[in-house]
């Protein structure tokens, strides 16, 4: 009788056992998941700074010297709403 018990016990704790590895791969499959786009968030942030840099260079360069005539169309458009100057 006490045979048939750890035949029992035994291949209960087999199959917890298996589950457990299963349990255990699909976290594992989540924490690889979450490394990947942890990285990709990491290389996206990288590359954020370079294009916020080109940003600040376009800003500097080009719509700076133009913030006055923009201002200017702006008061134009406000007084003279039929002139499509943005169009």
């Amino acid at each position: 009788m006490q045979g048939c018990q750890c035949k029992i016990a035994r291949d209960s704790f087999k199959r917890m056992f298996r589950q457990l590895l299963g349990q255990l791969e699909a976290v594992m499959h989540h924490a690889r998941a979450a490394r990947v786009i942890a990285a990709n968030s990491r290389i996206e942030a990288s590359q954020a700074g370079e294009y916020l840099q080109s940003l600040q260079a376009l800003l500097k360069v080009w719509i700076k010297p133009h913030i006055p005539f923009m201002i200017m169309c702006s008061a134009v458009e406000s007084h003279y709403p039929f002139i499509a100057i943005a169009e």
